[in-house]
């Protein structure tokens, strides 16, 4: 089986690069047909994102649409909000409805958006992906979608990576997943693995002296799942978060718990990274702060190697907004010396995807690589490096 799909991937990356550029420029116009007013269906944060970025590139937005009633007939970024039926009896049935509904649960609902809208006799409805191809100035790169050329430019790489992974469920995401960068098939992509983020059961053994590092801890929510699952089953945590809201929601639910229990938990404000230093930070206090050159904030970072004591760590999960990479080389002697099981977030930019896995298995050949998406539509896709002596077996 290993071989049908990586004759796949061969397939997918014999594409010349500037043929799929053009494609890359040409597919919304194509889906829509040179179509009427657009409508962006969805009044979330993606859809105020895309009614910004049309704006900065002189493109007129109608209005949202929105499934939501609590919403319609409300105003946002300066636009109505309607439902369905109002948009089309307002626009025509010529509108563009361009679905801006894209999330780790519920995923991009382009198919059953384009079910309902079919039923006001509107069949222009395209994903706000190709919306972002064709508006590439103002909207690329966004997490893990880019050019489709920029892909097809590093085919050794890619390729290179394929023959990391382990298992015939990891090699067929992969290509999933090299498929949707180049071609934009969410109907391509695996199901989502909704077992256990950063502790799947069916790859590697807990320890009931765990010392896990929780990199981009957010408020907690990893902590609290481990809890669940291990319950005072560890040795440590180290919870590492830079964004003040969030530590001190962190903290918050810390301080609730038993005092022993609560003792082996330490948070640490700060970004992990190659070296310590100064970041600008956008601190949001949702999953979203990352560092960024506009943020408002300014947060210390330090390499992990630099942090730890006495106890090397067992387990270390990082999902840190596209900070991984450079984390990861800040962790590499502990890494080294201990062999943790890695837990690491491969969404966050479009490389990602083949970049952190062989950087990952550089550190040790004991390694075993794995890839599971655990939220729908490329996001929350985690790449796990287990070491032979905690797998399961079964699991290779």
């Amino acid at each position: 089986m290993g071989d049908i799909f990586e004759k796949q991937l061969d397939t997918l990356l014999s594409e010349a690069p500037a043929r799929a550029r053009a494609r890359q420029l040409g597919t919304f116009d194509e889906l829509t047909a040179g179509g009427g007013p657009v409508v962006l269906f969805g009044a979330g944060v993606l859809g105020r994102h895309a009614a910004g970025g049309l704006r900065r590139a002189g493109v007129e937005v109608a209005a949202f649409c929105d499934n939501n009633p609590v919403l319609q007939r409300t105003v946002l970024e300066g636009l109505p909000v309607l439902s369905p039926e109002d948009a089309v009896l307002r626009f025509g049935r010529e509108t563009v409805f361009v679905v801006t509904i894209w999330r780790d649960v519920g995923g991009h609902p382009l198919d059953a958006v384009r079910r309902q809208m079919a039923g006001y006799g509107v069949s222009r409805v395209v994903s706000a992906a190709h919306l972002f191809w064709k508006h590439e100035q103002v909207f690329l790169p966004y997490y893990f979608l880019h050019r489709p050329d920029q892909v097809l430019r590093q085919t050794e790489q890619v390729k290179a990576t394929f023959d990391l992974f382990t298992d015939e469920t990891s090699r067929r995401e992969y290509v999933a997943q090299v498929q949707w960068r180049i071609w934009l098939d969410f109907a391509g992509l695996g199901k989502p693995d909704h077992r256990e983020h950063y502790f799947p059961p069916d790859l590697f053994l807990p320890r009931d002296d765990e010392v896990l590092i929780d990199a981009g801890a957010f408020q907690g929510d990893t902590l609290r799942n481990f809890l669940r699952l291990r319950g005072g089953a560890f040795r440590r945590y180290l919870a590492c978060e830079p964004d003040p809201a969030n530590i001190a929601r962190l903290n918050e639910f810390i301080g609730g718990l038993d005092s022993e229990l609560a003792c082996r938990i330490r948070v640490v404000p700060l970004a992990l990274s190659d070296m310590r230093g100064k970041v600008r930070f956008a601190a949001s206090g949702t999953q979203n702060s990352a560092i960024s050159e506009t943020g408002e904030l300014e947060v210390e970072t330090a390499p992990l190697d630099a942090l730890l004591g006495d106890d090397l760590p067992t387990h270390i999960k990082m999902d840190i907004e596209g900070a991984e990479p450079l984390a990861l080389i800040g962790a590499e002697h502990s890494i080294r010396k201990s062999l943790p099981v890695l837990a690491i977030s491969v969404y966050h930019q479009y490389d990602h995807l083949w970049r952190i896995p062989r950087q990952m298995q550089v550190f040790s050949e004991r390694y075993r690589l794995f890839l599971r998406p655990h939220g729908e539509a490329c996001w929350d896709l985690i790449c796990y490096a287990v070491p032979v002596d905690r797998l399961l077996s079964g699991s290779h």
